[in-house]
């Protein structure tokens, strides 16, 4: 009996214990009036210039989900220690001059094989712990003179040597819908920071799949670039010949910002993201890669079918494909560019995993189950993988479409319509928002949108307690509010201190106005009054008389 009320206070304990510790680690939270969860690049900017967010409070509210979430997936190797700083920095400059880009402001995660300034480069090692960069690999250079700020640095597979799995010194990186599945790789840190929202802008490196077969596995979206079109300085590179970094985001939108950007804006990938880029195209299926088993299949097939309603051509290609990893790039992309050119396709399509997303054992087991490889490395061609569906696991399926080289126009465009048009929403439930839309704050933010309560003409009495209520509500806005544990609170607080102004002046005013009211009326009394005693006297005279 003893034991059973003693096993009955412990388990009662560990309840009450783990409850406390929810609850505080929920009360340490930043609080927000948006979710920057469901919130693209152009949104995030668009709450900055409606008052909503300060780049400031941006980057607190990333790091705390990096702080959350990132030792579940183990995507994160290291983090910033001037990225607030640097927001602070970014909130002045926006203040006195705007905004210089797109990404200005805005978080950024790149692989740990891009080096940054001031941070470790490890390439997934532990021997490379002491490897500083003395300065920014040439993209990370583009990204912050655009105004990014670079937040953490991904973990990857250990010298981004495999695409099946991420595996360092420093662990292995789960995915980002199910931990006991393989995030892919080598770029499987930036694909799993993507999908968790852990920043909005993410950079990996692709040497054979390794930014398409992690995207894709980790539902968001990832471009491999033409091989040259960006600069590998200051990359640890795998290939030289096949190397190049690109971006991972969770929408064609964004990653065409990110790698306009990323390109020191030579080109503006934006100009392709139509609804109709798919009308009149003519779009190639390559019949002599593997398309899975029938359920993946199936999605590939329903793919088909919207891009064709969308107004695309479908034409089935058939033409040599490389052997291996070996292959001669310069040679292999004169065979793609001839069969792309023979068969008059503007871009062609095919599966980027062939399969549901493995486990981690059967990756660990795996030479890979990616359609990724066969193509766009081989050519040094850009290459684009979109989601397209989620599998009877739960597991994202993704679409590639690759193009000519130098035509990422195409790529993006092709896969931006069929992204409309298909209209999936894709989340992870692994790690929702950190806190609850605060609707106190959200209050206090449409009453600084709003002038303060107008003066009634004629009555200034109590109107300087309006207006001082109205400033001290406006003025805690313009403190960092989201640090504050009780902003619920004093916002909650200050607005019916502020309500509470204006009802006492309206009454004040009421009450004056009745007095004046009466006053007016006894002096019209007293003027009767008067009127009609000297019209008495009158008559008494005039009878006297």
């Amino acid at each position: 009996m003893m034991k059973k009320y003693v096993l009955s206070v412990i388990v009662i304990a560990f309840i009450l214990v783990s409850f406390s510790i929810a609850a505080a680690d929920e009360e340490n939270h930043s609080i927000a009036v948006v979710d920057i969860t469901q919130m693209d690049i152009g949104k995030l900017q668009e709450a900055v210039d409606d008052g909503k967010l300060t780049y400031k409070q941006i980057m607190t509210l990333y790091l705390e989900r990096i702080e959350e979430y990132s030792q579940m997936y183990n995507c994160i190797i290291s983090v910033s220690e001037t990225a607030i700083e640097e927001a602070e920095a970014c909130d002045e400059i926006y203040e006195k001059q705007g905004r210089s880009s797109d990404i200005f402001g805005l978080p950024i995660i790149v692989k740990d094989n891009i080096d940054v300034e001031g941070m470790v480069t490890t390439n997934g090692s532990l021997a490379m712990s002491g490897n500083v960069a003395e300065q920014d690999a040439e993209i990370v250079a583009a990204l912050k003179e655009a105004g990014g700020i670079i937040v953490a640095k991904a973990n990857m597979d250990k010298y981004a040597e495999h695409s099946q799995y991420s595996i360092s010194d420093f662990g292995r990186v789960n995915n980002a819908f199910d931990l006991s599945k393989s995030s892919y790789g080598s770029s499987g840190g930036s694909a799993v920071a993507a999908a968790a929202s852990l920043a909005p802008i993410c950079v990996g490196t692709d040497t054979n799949a390794s930014i398409r077969v992690p995207a894709s596995a980790n539902g968001v979206v990832g471009i491999r670039p033409t091989k040259g079109l960006l600069s590998t300085e200051g990359i640890t590179v795998c290939i030289s010949e096949r190397d190049t970094a690109g971006p991972l985001a969770k929408s064609v939108t964004d990653a065409a910002i990110i790698l306009t950007a990323m390109g020191n804006f030579q080109a503006d990938y934006t100009q392709y993201l139509s609804d109709e880029s798919l009308e009149d195209m003519r779009v190639g299926v390559i019949t002599s890669l593997s398309y899975g088993s029938d359920e993946i299949e199936g999605y590939f097939e329903d793919a088909l079918d919207i891009i064709e309603g969308e107004g695309a051509e479908i034409v089935m290609m058939n033409f040599s494909l490389p052997s291996g990893y070996d292959a001669d790039v310069s040679a292999y992309r004169q065979v793609f560019t001839s069969a792309m050119d023979r068969y008059d396709v503007d871009v062609a399509v095919y599966l980027t995993i062939r399969s549901t997303v493995m486990s981690h054992s059967q990756a660990a087991n795996s030479i890979g189950n990616s359609n990724g490889w066969a193509i766009a490395p081989s050519a040094g061609a850009p290459a684009m993988t979109v989601p397209m569906a989620i599998d009877s696991y739960g597991m994202p399926v993704g679409i590639e479409f690759v193009g000519r080289c130098y035509d990422e126009g195409a790529v993006i465009g092709a896969g931006y319509d069929f992204e409309q048009a298909l209209g999936l929403e894709i989340e992870t439930t692994l790690a929702p928002p950190l806190y609850e839309i605060s609707d106190e704050i959200s209050d206090l933010l449409e009453l600084a949108e709003q002038p303060v309560f107008g003066q009634i003409r004629g009555y200034e009495k109590e109107y300087d307690d309006v207006l001082n209520a109205y400033q001290e509500a406006i003025s805690y806005l313009e403190s960092d509010y989201y640090d504050d544990a009780d902003a619920d609170e004093k916002a909650e607080t200050l607005l019916e201190e502020y309500e509470k102004s204006i009802s006492d002046y309206e009454e004040s005013y009421e009450k004056w106005e009745r007095n004046v009211n009466l006053a007016g009326i006894c002096t019209v009394l007293a003027a009767i009054v008067l009127y009609a005693v000297i019209i008495i006297i009158r008559r008494k005279k005039k009878s006297a008389a």
